[in-house]
């Protein structure tokens, strides 16, 4: 009798893709909610704007750190697109 094929720990499979793509999306809103508190009470009349922009800043740049500017790039340009599409109800 033949032993089941042993599963190549450096493979991910589509169930293991999915996985772990929903836990970064509920990683991701979690940072957004906490962010979305944190401007709530930092906030002052006529800084929403400074905060919002500082905050971009801050992400293209951590981003930088450790990418090119191609990455960065692409990383803005993609979450905007995916942004959009959400506020449109085009991604699901």
């Amino acid at each position: 009798m033949s032993s089941p094929p042993t599963r190549d720990p450096n493979v991910v499979c589509d169930a293991d893709s999915d996985a772990l793509r929903r836990a970064h999306d509920e990683n991701i809103q979690t940072a957004k909610r906490a962010l979305s508190d944190w401007i709530r009470a930092n906030e002052l009349p006529g800084n929403r704007g400074t905060i919002i922009l500082a905050l971009i800043e801050l992400g293209i740049e951590r981003h930088l750190e450790h990418f090119d500017e191609k990455s960065a790039a692409e990383l803005t340009q993609g979450v905007l697109r995916k942004v959009l599409q959400r506020r449109l109800g085009t991604l699901q």
